[in-house]
């Protein structure tokens, strides 16, 4: 992701349920169920380098008091 696009938490909070919703699933087969395992990854990590960024602006600007 770059600096000129918008990361939507929301949206990814929303496809990462989905991908619970359908590992959770016992019909499920396996390729789906490890590709989506692979792209719930993706997604968390995602969504850990935007909470972390946030955090670190918060820092920032809580030092400049």
């Amino acid at each position: 992701m770059t600096d000129n696009q918008t990361f939507d938490y929301q949206k990814k909070s929303k496809q990462l349920d989905d991908i619970i919703a359908s590992l959770q699933n016992p019909d499920g087969d396996i390729d789906s169920s490890i590709k989506n395992y692979e792209k719930g990854k993706l997604i968390v990590k995602e969504i850990e380098d935007y909470l972390n960024k946030a955090e670190n602006k918060i820092k920032k600007l809580k030092s400049l008091k």
